[in-house]
């Protein structure tokens, strides 16, 4: 529910303001379909708040969060870098507790997030971001441009899944003229199709 509140809020200030940010507060319970608190990660989630009555206490007193807040909490930092605001509880709470407990395992979640792979290393910094789409075609691209291209594992595993397709079906013609017009470079491995013989996949070689 709380998702759509926000969804028709935005849609009243136009999808395209960017200046409109969102400070999340956590609650005891959350939904158990994951989908639904994944919804978020496409949010501007500019702040976290997590009040201390969402903690539980383990087996030796201290303030921690249950299984599916913790990998909420974990995926909401690791994707969106929050601001987080702990809110400290008015009486006591947990036996074992002090002032810095709650902050100190915010550190600990901190520090067991999953490492970034290739392409989230190579993506950092434009995320969310319009590109201007380049022209191949038109202009005289560099190498180094291409090798940023290649940095798309996705777009050429998927070229090498069709044009083997293709192959076995007997449609390499259709392909070349097909993949022509959309880049120069993949000139390579449309030229090869027809060579590779027995070979059972395609290599770009980009």
């Amino acid at each position: 529910m709380t998702w759509k509140t926000w969804n028709k809020f935005r849609s009243l200030l136009g999808h395209t303001n960017t200046k409109v940010g969102i400070a999340l507060e956590l609650t005891s319970e959350l939904p158990s379909d994951e989908r639904l608190l994944d919804m978020w990660l496409a949010e501007p989630v500019r702040t976290l708040i997590i009040p201390a009555h969402v903690f539980v206490s383990n087996a030796k007193g201290h303030p921690v969060l249950t299984k599916p807040h913790q990998n909420f909490v974990k995926k909401l930092i690791h994707k969106l870098e929050p601001d987080i605001i702990l809110h400290s509880p008015s009486v006591e709470l947990y036996p074992s507790a002090t002032d810095a407990s709650f902050s100190q395992y915010i550190q600990y979640l901190y520090r067991h997030l999953p490492e970034p792979d290739e392409i989230e290393k190579f993506a950092s910094g434009y995320f969310d971001s319009l590109q201007m789409p380049l022209q191949p075609l038109a202009d005289n691209l560099e190498n180094q441009t291409y090798e940023i291209f290649e940095k798309d594992p996705i777009k050429y595993q998927q070229y090498e899944r069709v044009s083997s397709s293709l192959k076995k079906d007997g449609n390499a013609k259709h392909f070349i003229i097909l993949q022509l017009r959309q880049s120069i470079r993949l000139y390579w491995i449309v030229l090869n199709i027809n060579r590779i013989g027995s070979r059972k996949s395609v290599t770009s070689g980009m």
